[in-house]
């Protein structure tokens, strides 16, 4: 059904009568009507309106096109990167399989025995003659006999400038804090030489700029997964990674979690005729002294034999000292010395007691209490005292003694867990009983 419209159009002469249009087909004297698709105002605006729709979806297929290829995109980047990230592993899975077939081929030989030091294992005959030497470092020969090795000529004199083939797994990262610029050694910290005992460099020298090299050869893996050096490289078989490392060897450190600072102690079996306690000389305690100077229940740093005679004094005693210039580095009776000040900071070895042999044994003294704190994790944690009471969770308090600067340096020497084997070198087991 549609709707006519009765339509009046005015004459433009000024004052004319106004007059009615009239279709053809209408007869006169009925008022004219236009039919619903000669309303063109109408169709106009909803042309535009269709307009507007189409644009507007246009827009959003647009949006949701790119938004679409964007997110492909990003897609392929994220497994291009978890593709690398995996073959990554794969390379660093790699060098430990390598390293620990090392050991398993040195340390599993019949009639030998082997000996192992940060960065190499040497096996020997039944009677003492040098076999052969297993590195554990990324090598173009990772096995050679004991009289042909020689670790200078692993690197050649000009290594820094050819790092396709080498590369020092020791160069240190800088970092600023408190204005303060900090270098941190992955390895080995070289301003340790000097302050702990037996480490020295020569001819070396730290402006706060040059480091210890550690240089070592890189190790590239073929496309078909075979290993070999920059000088072995094959066109027919490009290479997809490389490798470099460097294995440590944790039984050769000292253990916080065994270790304190050990006190000598014996069975008295004979009388020097000396009467009268004297603390005399450390070291030239009489058997009278060893007598009245008895350890205390629970002082295991005095028991001989017990992990806890193992010493840490060759490497934290000089940064004590630097520290706390009035410390004395053997125990003599108080509590500020080296001996009681570390033990105070050990999980499991308590202080006190005979402290070293200085205090006569008498009916006042009692066993010493058996300290329960957990175990160190790591060497960082040196850098907090142990909480005060019994709650491992309690709030940490800053260690004078271990400032960062501190355990970077000693973090070389130090270790939180080792393991060792239960034989000699000898093949005997190593048994101790106290």
């Amino acid at each position: 059904m549609s709707t006519r419209l009765p339509i009046t159009v005015k004459s433009p002469t000024k004052g004319a009568q106004s007059r009615s249009l009239r279709q053809p087909h209408q007869p006169a004297g009925r008022t004219p009507t236009l039919p619903y698709f000669a309303c063109r105002g109408a169709s106009t605006r909803q042309r535009g309106v269709a307009l507007v729709m189409v644009l507007t979806i246009v827009v959003l297929v647009a949006v949701a096109s790119v938004a679409f290829f964007a997110a492909i995109s990003l897609e392929r980047q994220s497994s291009a990167a978890y593709a690398n990230s995996g073959e990554a592993r794969l390379a660093a899975d790699s060098a430990v399989n390598l390293v620990m077939g090392q050991i398993r081929e040195a340390t599993e030989q019949t009639n030998s025995v082997w000996t192992s030091q940060p960065g190499l294992l040497r096996t020997f005959s039944a009677g003492g003659t040098p076999g052969d030497v297993y590195k554990l470092y990324s090598s173009s020969s990772l096995r050679m006999s004991a009289s042909s090795f020689n670790p200078a000529n692993d690197v050649p004199t000009g290594w820094a400038s050819n790092s396709a083939a080498y590369v020092d797994l020791n160069r240190p990262t800088s970092s600023r804090s408190g204005g303060i610029t900090r270098l941190t050694y992955p390895i080995l910290d070289p301003r340790a030489s000097g302050k702990v005992e037996g480490f020295d460099i020569s001819n070396w020298s730290h402006n706060g700029t040059n480091s210890l090299p550690m240089p070592v050869a890189w190790m590239y893996v073929a496309k078909n997964g075979n290993l070999t050096t920059w000088d072995n490289l094959d066109p027919d078989n490009p290479p997809i990674a490389r490798i470099a490392f460097w294995t440590d060897d944790e039984t050769s450190k000292i253990n916080i979690n065994t270790a304190s600072e050990g006190n000598f102690w014996d069975i008295p079996r004979t009388s020097m005729g000396m009467q009268t306690w004297d603390a005399g000389v450390r070291g030239a305690k009489s058997c009278y002294n060893l007598a009245i100077s008895q350890p205390a229940q629970r002082e295991y740093q005095s028991y001989p034999g017990h992990p806890a005679t193992t010493s840490l004094s060759p490497v934290l005693w000089k940064y004590f000292k630097a520290a706390s210039p009035s410390m004395t580095r053997h125990n003599n009776g108080t509590s500020g010395s080296f001996p009681e000040t570390l033990y105070a900071m050990l999980p499991r070895t308590s202080g006190n007691g005979s402290m070293g042999g200085t205090v006569p044994l008498n009916i006042t003294h009692v066993a010493l209490p058996a300290k329960t704190q957990r175990l160190f994790s790591s060497v960082d944690e040196l850098a907090f005292l142990p909480p005060t009471s019994g709650n491992s969770t309690a709030d940490r308090v800053a260690n004078p003694l271990f400032p960062r600067d501190t355990i970077e340096e000693t973090r070389f020497f130090l270790t939180a867990y080792n393991r060792a084997p239960e034989l000699n070198l000898f093949n005997l087991p190593r048994v101790t009983i106290w």
